[in-house]
């Protein structure tokens, strides 16, 4: 969460690092200020950002800095110019180059919320990385450490990036043809069973049982059977599908990235706040749901094993 006094912070924090070192002088300052309903706030002078306050009740997300300076190096003749540009966004936008996880390649999703572009052009590279050091060190100010838990977990699990039912639904394609596979196996039984009992040569009335209960039960009902298996295993495919899509829904919420917000109005720490507030409570409510899930899945596993006598 970036406030009103961090971006304050940061022009001083740059202004007293130019001032330590070579003879220079700001020709240029631009800033712009981002609103949600697409308002626009530009100023032209250091003086004018930090004493501006607005006054409407918008929701700030976005805002820019342009610094551009003329600094003397020394064993230079004249002075050279340099220009900063940092960028905060809290709404999407292009990815360029920061990784993204499978899912998001495979359909194509270019957007990511939440980031700080640097831009930096210089004459003299000793400089350029001194400054954007400055500003690295400055975002520890607005950015939330997260455990080292978390983030390996958020890597390893990169492919569950939301789209559940479709990460789900491959997953558990081999599961639905093990299932097709249980219930062919049972029909080439009960054609089994019938043959044994066919082969018998004995005439006794009990024999004559078997074959006619075989027949009718086994080879009459055999189509109707098996399409009902077949219904039953897709069903509960669809079923551990939604189940699973659940879960790895919870799954993402515990480990996205925190949300980021640009507060400089009243209206940005309401939404802030209720943006929080929404995000615990799908927590709470998500909390349950996949533990159920959970527990049904694993469930399910167990006797799905057991019946191919695995466990």
């Amino acid at each position: 969460m970036a406030k009103n006094e961090y971006f304050i912070h940061l022009i001083e924090l740059i202004k007293q690092r130019l001032e330590q070192q070579n003879v220079h002088e700001i020709v240029s300052f631009q800033a712009m200020i981002g609103y949600k309903d697409k308002t626009r706030r530009k100023f032209t002078s250091i003086e004018s950002f930090v004493s501006y306050s607005e006054s409407l009740n918008l929701i700030s997300d976005e805002i820019n800095l342009k610094f551009g300076i003329l600094v003397h190096f020394p064993k230079k003749d004249i002075p050279e110019k340099q220009e900063i540009d940092i960028d905060f966004s809290t709404t999407e936008n292009d990815l360029h180059g920061y990784p993204r996880s499978i899912i998001n390649l495979v359909l194509g999703r270019k957007k990511v919320s939440g980031v700080i572009l640097v831009e930096v052009n210089h004459t003299e590279r000793t400089w350029a990385d001194e400054i954007l050091k400055l500003i690295e060190n400055s975002l520890e100010d607005i950015t939330i450490k997260e455990p080292v838990g978390k983030k390996i977990i958020r890597s390893v699990l990169a492919p569950l990036n939301i789209d559940n039912v479709f990460f789900a639904m491959f997953l558990l394609i081999p599961v639905y043809v093990l299932l097709i596979i249980q219930t062919r196996d049972k029909a080439n039984n009960d054609i089994s069973k019938y043959l044994t009992v066919v082969e018998k040569n004995s005439m006794d009335i009990q024999a004559l049982h078997q074959k006619l209960d075989i027949i009718s039960n086994h080879l009459l009902m055999r189509d109707t059977a098996t399409t009902n298996s077949l219904s039953q295993s897709l069903l509960i495919y669809l079923i551990s599908l939604i189940f699973l899509g659940i879960l790895i829904y919870v799954i993402n919420l515990f480990i996205r990235t925190p949300d980021s917000f640009i507060v400089l109005t009243k209206a940005s720490a309401q939404y802030r706040q209720e943006i929080l507030k929404k995000y615990r409570n799908k927590l709470w409510v998500a909390s349950i749901f996949g533990a159920i899930c959970l527990g049904l899945i694993i469930n399910y596993i167990f006797n799905f094993l057991q019946s191919f006598k695995l466990l």
